[in-house]
């Protein structure tokens, strides 16, 4: 048998936390819709049948483009928007992770403030004045 680690109890206590929340907000006992709803709803709406259409043109022109690029010898990439797309997601993450430490450490508003900042800080670095 395993041993109960820590990372466990953490997925333990998030799923309870999760069905606890479901159950609060009446999630629970909810059924999902079926197959023929949801086609059903799908049918109705025109705008949806309009999007598919142009997804459908849009597909085959690129479609078309890709192999004319093939046969004139210009190599694609798999997928052209990863690179920028990385770049936008490390700055985002970054620009996150900032606002994240802004937070941790608010500017302080009185010089009282700041000295127990700066005496926490001191204790949790083990900096501590005798």
């Amino acid at each position: 048998m395993r041993a109960f680690t820590l990372g466990m109890a953490m997925c333990l206590a998030i799923a309870l936390m999760a069905r606890g929340n479901a159950e609060q907000v009446g999630l629970a006992g909810e059924a999902k819709p079926t197959t023929a709803e949801v086609t059903a709803h799908v049918a109705k709406d025109g705008n949806h049948q309009q999007l598919l259409k142009t997804h459908a043109k849009a597909s085959e022109l690129v479609k078309e483009l890709t192999h004319k690029a093939s046969l004139v010898g210009v190599a694609l990439p798999a997928d052209p928007g990863a690179v920028e797309m990385s770049a936008v997601q490390q700055e985002m993450q970054t620009k996150e992770r900032r606002v994240k430490r802004m937070k941790r450490y608010p500017k302080a508003s009185s010089k009282e403030t700041a000295v127990k900042r700066v005496y926490e800080i001191m204790e949790k670095t083990s900096m501590k004045m005798v």
